[in-house]
């Protein structure tokens, strides 16, 4: 009776044995490692390890472990990346598990030359094929006590005006009249209300 009392308690040790074992190892379908720098070996926080085909991935952690749980079984290129690494592939195959380690090579990417280029006021006076006067600011305010924009540059070369009443100038611009300037405001047309161009 002691006999099987002693063969039934070593048979449930093997069995409960044999369940922890089991426990303990992961699953088929599970990849599991660490990601590192090649140069000096540290852990790679938040390098990206995904399987395009299985639409998956995850990142690694503060220690640069990562695991991925639950995986089609199959043969799959595992993908490790991080900004400033190369990125580098594996092939695994998922029908058991798989420790995969990867250690990642720092790359320098080298983007073109930027050039910039401006043109200031006076260059882009001289390009155009109109004459042309830039009025500012300390300008304006210089003649602020003329009645109306056209009495405020009617000193400037090339322009002068005509006062019709109160208030009211009509420019002249090498030699053409009012009828023939056209005025504009923040690129729209402006017209008098007898249908002629009108600053005042």
């Amino acid at each position: 009776m002691k006999f099987h009392i002693k063969l039934i308690g070593l048979l449930f040790i093997m069995l409960a044995n044999t369940f922890l074992t089991k426990a303990e190892e992961p699953d088929p379908g599970t990849i599991s490692g660490t990601v590192t720098d090649k140069k000096d070996g540290s852990p790679i926080v938040g390098a990206t390890v995904s399987i395009p085909d299985l639409k998956t991935g995850t990142i690694t952690d503060a220690n640069g472990k990562y695991t991925l749980n639950h995986l089609s079984k199959g043969t799959y290129i595992v993908q490790f990346s991080y900004v400033g690494y190369s990125s580098v592939t594996q092939r695994v195959d998922l029908s058991k598990a798989t420790v995969l380690n990867v250690q990642l090579q720092t790359s320098f990417i080298e983007a073109g030359e930027v050039i910039i280029t401006g043109v200031s006021r006076a260059t882009e006076l001289k390009r155009s094929p109109i004459p042309m006067a830039a009025v500012g600011k300390s300008f304006i305010d210089q003649r602020s006590a003329a009645g109306n924009v056209i009495d405020m540059i009617a000193n400037l070369p090339g322009v002068s005006a005509v006062t019709t009443g109160p208030n009211i100038s009509k420019p002249f611009i090498h030699g053409l009249g009012y009828n023939r300037v056209i005025t504009l405001m923040d690129g729209i047309r402006r017209r008098a209300s007898n249908g002629a161009t009108s600053m005042a």
